[in-house]
């Protein structure tokens, strides 16, 4: 065998020279341009491109260990003894016998058995040259031109890719823009902070009467214009609750909740202190008893639910906002629609100042991983939240729970003072006050086991009234912890022996009727309290103890014909909110704002919350660019070369012709599947504290009548921007590493768009998923969808398109069906465009073309040359790519992320609707 001489390369570089006088390039060529050297090895001849280490060495031995980074290896099947003699521009793999003509994109030097890809790193005009590529240009496999690099991005002489500078000045960019307008923020808050502190001592001044300027500028609660129609007196007689399976909770209660009082309610646990709350508001349906209200006979307090208030035990609020955040937008919420925002501004600083918080009131409520105001401080807002909406009646659930006893005894204290100067009607469930709180109280109302009365009437005649049924008061003993033994029957009664605490009821009732009348419990409803009065029954030990399989089967019946009455409720409410939104249907007992003020003081307040949590928003921002980097490392290497030549397909050996037509080189479906579970499972994640934080402020707010869906909306938008940045922070990591071509706003969008639907579908997750397990949850759902769902493995995207619309419809609304092929085509499809070479392609027998698919191939037999552009199209026929489809399938990731955001809102107004009332 003889190596290709000197004549071999003066050949070659005058073809090239001629080539590029023909394409009008300029006369002098490249500085390096590549000529074959090679020597044999058996019958093996073996070569690699210019700048390889092994390039111009000739003595080659078996124990040769090559580990080039060049990847182009020249083969020739040459017999021993014999040397081709194929042409330049030809390859001959069966010997001299036939040569068959290399296409563009292709390295045929001569003497070749088989064509190889030009060079990564080199591009080749001809299929006998090739050249280095130049600077600011990168070349890859089979490129017959250069191809310039993107403006941001950085290529020296001989790259195979772009080095990216774009996205490090893109993160940077993004960055300054937040802390810019973070603090342009700050800024602006700290400004209207300081004009409502000079209005909180104008309020205070007053309230001192210290101040005489200015102040016809300060609303006062009770000469306001607030709607406060009624003065509330509630009376409750024969008060009972029986479950469908039988069990009583409540039973024949008799008293009366009064305005401009102040009544605790107390009892052991079991009592019903929070039923009997639950039954008067109308919550839960009483199945006994009378309820009158002002004299009128009503189911409840339902109806009047915007003049009622109810104060959680637990301090329910947003806390990442400030006190005045919170309270200011309880107060717009809730306060009549006609009231200016002025007055209503007026109408919560003065609450502040009659909560005693004017020193904290630009303070954020704080929580477990950022200090904020005080427990005591929380327990007032809590409270704040109700009376800024001017209520008659205010319950409580508690609210001295975790406070000391100087605090408990001050919150008490104000409440009974705000009964007093507001003429509320206030009633607290309370659980071991110190003898100083507990005497702030007007009114007791102490209930025992299975829900019926032991005592109601005015607070300084109960230690009377024990003493004279057996029960004095040991001296130095706090009265409230004093009557909860007794009525737990750690108490013995004195000279009665076979005293038990069942006999309290009974004692009640023949208290009654010797004194004839009761202060809030005349005497005129005595004879309803004694009918409702019956022997008492142990709740715990009715239907539970019994083994009967006929009242157990009752009880399933009863509870699931509960289940279909509470959804019916649910739907009912559903279409009444919507009715309400669309029609802006008014309330005649006080008409707030419309449902379109609602969404958007909901939208100021998701606003807010989201620019007040800067540090929170730059760390999910930096997960994000983190997730972004680790995804890139996945696709830093991806190339696509497509398809062989079907003349060398052709002439390949029958076990090889099977896989010939198939892409040489494409891992873009893998890449862009790992992609979309990669957004998928960030976007979850993101999406799940939006409501999955706010559950049990939405069912506050929501029972107080915020429609569900102007809160769902607002913070559905607001989430939009958490979106745009997460994209953007992705969008630069992944590019580090991803060899991005053509157009880069497509790379922004594939991956904006999952991020989208991803979004949508964690709040899916949220509403239906504990918050303790819902990102572990979210997880499973992004695997779920990534792995089967996304028409990358079984079935494929090519088997999806080709079911019937009741087989396809749950892959037609996962996103990553359309977010696969999306990434696919927006990044392969531009080697379509790209100067690799003429692929002939003929489809297998039963492969039907795609109708862009079509027009591209008969363009390329039609056009009457011979295009240098890849052919990709019929190579993704086999798994169902179509370039065609990239901007539908943008809409259908858009369509999914709207069909899982309403799925979210149906499943938000339809689960926990109890605790809505």
């Amino acid at each position: 065998m003889v190596r290709f001489g000197s004549q071999a390369a003066a050949l070659l570089l005058a073809l090239a020279v001629l080539s590029s006088a023909v394409k009008g390039e300029p006369e002098e060529a490249p500085t390096k341009q590549f000529t074959l050297e090679s020597q044999p090895l058996g019958k093996y001849t073996v070569g690699w491109c210019p700048g390889s280490k092994y390039y111009g060495k000739y003595t080659l031995t078996e124990n040769t260990v090559i580990t080039d980074q060049c990847a182009c290896a020249f083969v020739s099947n040459g017999t021993d003894g014999n040397q081709l003699t194929c042409p330049p521009g030809y390859f001959c793999p069966h010997g001299n016998d036939e040569a068959y003509e290399c296409k563009p994109g292709f390295y045929c030097p001569g003497n070749i058995s088989q064509p190889t890809f030009c060079c990564p790193g080199y591009y080749c005009p001809t299929p006998i040259e090739m050249y280095i590529c130049p600077k600011d240009h990168y070349c890859r496999s089979g490129f017959v031109e250069p191809v310039g690099c993107n403006t941001l991005s950085k290529c020296d002489e001989g790259a195979t890719d772009a080095t990216k500078i774009g996205p490090i000045i893109i993160t940077v960019l993004v960055f300054i823009v937040l802390y810019v307008g973070f603090e342009i923020k700050k800024w602006h808050d700290e400004k209207v902070a300081q004009v409502i502190k000079l209005a909180l001592v104008e309020v205070k001044e007053k309230k001192t009467g210290k101040c005489e300027k200015g102040a016809e500028n300060v609303v006062d609660v009770k000469s306001s214009k607030v709607d406060k129609t009624k003065v509330f007196n509630i009376e409750f007689i024969g008060l009972g609750c029986t479950l469908p399976n039988g069990v009583t909770i409540m039973k024949g209660v008799t008293g009366a909740f009064k305005a401009g009082r102040t009544c605790a309610v107390m009892g052991p646990s079991g009592a019903g202190k929070t039923t009997v709350i639950t039954l008067i508001t109308g919550k839960f349906k009483k199945t006994a008893g009378r309820i009158l209200i002002n004299d009128q006979e009503e189911e409840g307090l339902m109806m009047y639910k915007k003049l009622t208030g109810f104060v959680p035990q637990e301090d329910v609020m947003h806390r990442k906002l400030t006190v005045f955040d919170n309270l200011m937008h309880s107060a717009k919420m809730r306060l009549p629609a006609d009231m200016k925002l002025a007055d209503i501004k007026s109408l919560v600083l003065d609450t502040i100042e009659d909560l005693g918080m004017s020193h904290v009131t630009f303070s954020i409520i704080g929580d477990e991983s950022e200090r904020g105001i005080s427990g005591g401080q929380r327990k007032r807002v809590n409270i704040g939240l109700e009376l800024v909406a001017d209520p008659s009646v205010l319950f409580l659930d508690e609210p001295t729970s975790g406070l000391d006893s100087s605090t408990s005894y001050d919150l008490c204290k104000m409440l009974s003072e705000m009964a007093q100067s507001k003429m509320l009607n206030i009633v607290s469930v309370i659980h071991s006050p110190s003898q100083k709180a507990f005497f702030q109280f007007s009114d007791l109302l102490l209930l025992g086991k299975g829900g019926q009365t032991v005592y109601i009437g005015a607070l300084d005649n109960s230690v009377h009234y024990f003493n004279s049924i057996g029960f004095p008061l040991p001296e130095g003993d706090n009265p409230a912890d004093f009557f909860l033994d007794v009525t737990s029957g750690n108490v013995p009664r004195s000279g009665h022996p076979e005293f038990e605490w069942k006999d309290l009821f009974g004692l009640w009732v023949t208290y009654c009727g010797d004194a004839g009348k009761d202060e809030h419990a005349g005497g005129d409803q005595l004879a309803a309290l004694q009918e409702n009065m019956s022997k008492y029954t142990d709740a715990d030990t009715r239907s539970f103890s019994l083994a009967d399989l006929k009242s157990k089967a009752y009880d399933l019946t009863m509870d699931v014909q509960l289940w279909f009455v509470n959804r019916g409720e649910e739907v009912q409410k559903a279409f009444q909110d919507f009715v309400n939104f669309v029609t802006m249907k008014q309330d005649p007992v006080r008409n707030t704002v419309n449902p379109f003020w609602q969404f958007v003081y909901c939208f100021q307040r998701a606003v807010r919350q989201l620019t007040r949590n800067r540090n929170g928003f730059i760390a999910d921002q930096l997960v994000h660019f983190m997730i972004g980097v680790f995804i890139s490392l996945v696709a830093m290497n991806l190339e696509f070369i497509g398809p062989q030549d079907n003349t060398v397909c052709d002439v390949a050996p029958l076990w090889l012709q099977s896989v010939c037509n198939r892409n040489v080189k494409d891992a873009y479906g893998s890449a862009a599947n790992f992609l979309n579970f990669g957004i998928g499972f960030a976007g979850i994640a993101a999406a799940i504290p939006t409501f999955g934080d706010e559950k049990v402020i939405y069912w506050r707010e929501a029972s107080s009548g915020t429609l569900t869906l102007s809160y769902y909306l607002a913070k559905w938008i607001v989430d939009i921007v958490r979106v745009f940045f997460a994209t953007v922070f992705f969008f630069a990591s992944f590019s580090l590493n991803y060899p991005y071509e053509g157009e880069i706003h497509k790379i922004f969008e594939v991956i904006f768009f999952p991020y989208y639907a991803a979004f949508s579908l964690g709040y899916c997750v949220s509403v239906v998923a504990p918050r303790e397990s819902a990102s572990l949850i979210g997880v499973v759902v992004a695997m779920l969808f990534a792995m089967k769902l996304s028409g990358t493995n079984d079935p494929t995207l090519k088997e999806i398109k080709d079911m019937e619309p009741r087989e396809s419809w749950l892959y037609n609304v996962a996103y990553p069906r359309y977010g696969v092929e999306a990434f696919y085509v927006s990044a392969v499809g531009f080697y379509e465009h790209v100067p690799m070479g003429y692929y002939d392609y003929t489809p297998p027998d039963g492969v039907e073309l795609f109708e862009g698919t079509k027009a591209r191939q008969d363009a390329y037999h039609t056009d009457g040359t011979e295009s240098l552009w890849m052919r990709i199209a019929s190579g993704m026929q086999s798994v169902g790519y179509d370039l065609d489809e990239y901007s539908s399938d943008l809409m259908g990731m858009l369509r999914s992320a709207w069909i899982w955001g309403l799925i979210g809102y149906v499943l938000m107004i339809s689960k926990d609707n109890s605790k809505k009332k």
